[in-house]
């Protein structure tokens, strides 16, 4: 259903009028100015794509004597456009404990609104690399033995939400 409201106004006198004068002309009421407080805000980016990951292995065996065998691997892995959220109305800096509110909402983008807009873009990424070694041993009576030993190294920017990765309160 749609429904077009017509609303006139006369600044020929000078007298204007505010949006939040014409309050009771809309369905839904406007939220007030000073701050504008919003509750479990979520918001996406338009432009928001879907994640990516490539994956790569390489591998090399050596036989030592008819039982034994070592291989070393490089194993690695790349991954992009990954979920990267965070509050989109965050202060420009951090302030010390005990200033006042009205300095914090003065470095946010928008003073007006509260900083609990959680926003999400597609700008995280990952990646993973490590050696993988591993000696192998046949023995008699269908016994056998493995050693294996991984080295690697995994970083990223996007792996956990809402603060959880790092203990009670986040951080």
């Amino acid at each position: 259903m749609l429904v077009l409201l017509m609303v006139s106004a006369d600044f020929t006198g000078g007298t204007q009028k505010l949006i939040t004068d014409l309050q009771g002309h809309f369905p839904t009421p406007l939220p007030t100015t000073k701050p504008w407080r919003p509750n479990n805000t979520f918001g996406d980016d338009p432009k928001y794509k879907d994640g990516y990951s490539e994956q790569w292995n390489f591998e090399t065996q050596r036989e030592l004597s008819a039982s034994t065998m070592v291989s070393a691997a490089y194993v690695g892995s790349k991954d992009g456009r990954l979920p990267h959220t965070g509050l989109a109305n965050a202060a420009r800096q951090a302030s010390p404990s005990g200033t006042a509110t009205s300095v914090i909402d003065a470095l946010r983008a928008m003073p007006w609104v509260n900083a609990n807009i959680t926003y999400s873009r597609s700008i995280g990424l990952s990646h993973y690399n490590a050696l993988q070694t591993r000696m192998q041993r046949r023995f008699t009576n269908d016994l056998s033995s493995l050693v294996s030993y991984t080295w690697s190294k995994s970083t990223d920017v996007s792996s956990g939400y809402f603060n959880v990765e790092n203990g009670t309160g986040g951080g």
